[in-house]
């Protein structure tokens, strides 16, 4: 019998709190490098990405770690499809990435779970899947995905965690086209957005869907050039 695609003993959040776990960036190709720049730094700290099946308990727990830097060159480089050279148009937008941010710090407070108590290695790498699980056959249409886990947030519980898609341009997994599947993408997770020149926000380090009314809003991102994103391995 194939197991569940939840890890045990995490408690599902959708529809029992006022706020999801979970957020989707579409980035426009102007937007592209500075949201992966977004994801590798976590404050002055370029995490490690690691290759993402979302497999969860099914896996045979062997992950593909990659160095940080050379993630973020790699993607800059286009030898990881993270970025497409040909956009999906989404609502009249060449979407180029697209970055699935979960909350599993802010997960973990609301439900009493503690990540840095002993034995808990990897909690909140099951967080993570258990937030992406209900969506897995729809970021499986588009490919699979690159997971940084951010950990330097003030407030720590709004430490985001990236999950980028890397496209199956090959068709491998995917059926339709990569427009479609995107679209599928945004029609099933909710609190989607659209990165662009008419929108340049990307609140991606604040865990509730929607700003409190006395915090400040989330500023404008700056426009990074793919030689910006070039890093010293």
């Amino acid at each position: 019998m194939q197991k569940s695609v939840f890890y045990p003993g995490i408690e599902n959040l959708y529809g029992q709190t006022e706020h999801d776990p979970i957020k989707v960036f579409l980035v426009t190709r102007p937007f592209a490098y500075s949201a992966l720049a977004l994801a590798a730094t976590d404050r002055n700290e370029i995490r490690d990405a690691v290759l993402n099946t979302l497999e969860g308990p099914n896996s045979d727990g062997f992950y593909t770690y990659q160095d940080g830097r050379k993630f973020a060159n790699d993607v800059a480089r286009g030898r990881i499809p993270v970025i497409l050279n040909e956009g999906a148009n989404i609502d009249g937008q060449e979407i180029v990435l697209v970055d699935i941010v979960t909350y599993p710090l802010w997960h973990c407070l609301i439900t009493g779970l503690d990540p840095f108590a002993k034995g808990n290695g990897g909690l909140l790498w099951k967080v993570n899947h258990n937030i992406l699980a209900p969506f897995i056959d729809v970021i499986r249409e588009c490919g699979y995905v690159y997971t940084t886990i951010h950990m330097n947030e003030q407030p720590i519980d709004d430490a985001p965690t990236h999950n980028l898609i890397m496209f199956d341009l090959r068709n491998q997994t995917r059926q339709i086209s990569v427009a479609q599947a995107i679209r599928n993408l945004a029609a099933a997770i909710p609190n989607v957005n659209i990165v662009s020149q008419s929108n340049p926000v990307m609140d991606d380090r604040y865990c509730l869907n929607k700003r409190l009314p006395q915090d400040p809003p989330c500023g404008a991102m700056p426009v990074f050039k793919r030689d910006n994103m070039l890093l010293p391995e």
